[in-house]
């Protein structure tokens, strides 16, 4: 991961708990994603504040993130699939 992991902790989080959920249905949509993001709901029982994103925040994160894979589309925006990478 990158140095910048210290300060997205919660959304890679996030993002990765969508992805395993997702993972049976295969792609989804960025802006499916996003409003997870948006409206995630932490151990509390409300909103986790450190969640939020932005889609140009999102995107970043997406690219860096290993285990994240883009397939483009013909239209303008593409799909993203989460694969799980094997630890040795």
């Amino acid at each position: 991961m990158p140095n910048q992991r210290n300060k997205n902790v919660h959304r890679y989080k996030a993002m990765v708990k969508y992805g395993r959920e997702v993972m049976d249905g295969g792609r989804f949509r960025q802006a499916h994603l996003m409003d997870y993001m948006n409206n995630y709901i932490g151990v509390s029982g409300r909103r986790h504040k450190q969640t939020t994103v932005s889609k140009i925040q999102l995107t970043s994160l997406l690219r860096m993130h290993p285990n994240f894979r883009y397939w483009p589309s013909t239209k303008k925006t593409g799909e993203w699939s989460y694969i799980e990478l094997e630890e040795e």
